[in-house]
């Protein structure tokens, strides 16, 4: 019985620090997200929410050193942006889907227009802001090529596999 416990905690751990953010929205110790395609849509998953994000960069990378960015800041809200010297507290973040909507935030840099993400090799992104602040960078063949197989509350882990909210 003892092992078993033991056994579940280990794999707990493992894979809680696989998700970008813990439940007090701090980065873990090996930032990931997951990844999954659902009706032609890129979406992700932090694992966790990430409180206090200000910022978020979404980089696509191509071969030849070919890229398009998506970069967004957190919606200034009017009490905050009134009162000098208060920052803004930032929002949550946990499910992301290219293409929007982007609740809480402002698309500063757009994606190119005309640009299909499909064309991609990998994907980076970081959530930005206090206390939250972390990136990384993801393949984006597996879930382009699997997503349609798992089940539609699974994402694609880069070195882990296909986790569900069960998982973390």
């Amino acid at each position: 019985m003892i092992c078993r416990i033991l056994c579940l905690a280990v794999a707990f751990a493992a894979v809680l620090a696989t998700s970008g953010c813990d439940p007090l929205g701090k980065p873990s110790l090996s930032p990931e997200f997951g990844i999954r395609v659902t009706d032609g849509k890129l979406h992700i998953w932090t694992g966790s929410p990430c409180r206090g994000t200000t910022a978020i960069d979404v980089t696509f990378n191509r071969e030849r050193s070919d890229r398009a960015e998506l970069k967004l800041e957190v919606a200034p809200l009017p009490e905050v942006a009134q009162t000098p010297n208060v920052p803004n507290p930032g929002a949550e973040v946990e499910y992301f889907t290219v293409g929007g909507p982007y609740p809480g935030f402002d698309v500063v840099t757009p994606l190119p227009s005309g640009f299909d993400w499909r064309t991609a090799e990998t994907v980076y992104f970081r959530a930005g802001g206090a206390p939250t602040a972390w990136g990384s960078t993801s393949k984006l063949a597996e879930a382009i090529k699997e997503s349609d197989r798992h089940p539609a509350d699974t994402y694609w882990f880069p070195g882990v596999g296909w986790l569900g909210p069960q998982d973390i």
